[in-house]
């Protein structure tokens, strides 16, 4: 008789072998409402939450910032740019009303 498990794909036969597991927190299972512990919240500590998040705000700041600057720069750079079209513009306006 044939080995059953030399037919199964290999990614299958690996998920399988794998244990079954719980989560970490019993609340997040569905359990009843009367089975979960009330008490799971208050055992929670958010320091680490609130340290991701405050290094998130860090790095969002430090880029805002630097995006900042980026944009003074062009926008000091972009206006004598801005001027010589203007002044090609007003020349070739100037031809044309000579012409007329």
């Amino acid at each position: 008789m044939a080995d059953p498990t030399a037919d199964k794909d290999p990614d299958l036969v690996k998920l399988q072998s794998i244990p079954m597991f719980l989560p970490i927190m019993r609340g997040t299972l569905n359990l009843p409402p009367g089975v979960r512990d009330p008490e799971v919240l208050e055992r929670l500590n958010p320091i680490g939450l609130f340290n991701l998040c405050a290094r998130y705000q860090h790095h969002l700041n430090t880029n805002a910032q630097m995006i900042a600057t980026e944009q003074a720069s062009l926008c000091i750079n972009i206006e004598p740019e801005v001027t010589k079209i203007l002044n090609l513009a007003t020349e070739r306006q100037k031809k044309i009303c000579q012409v007329c």
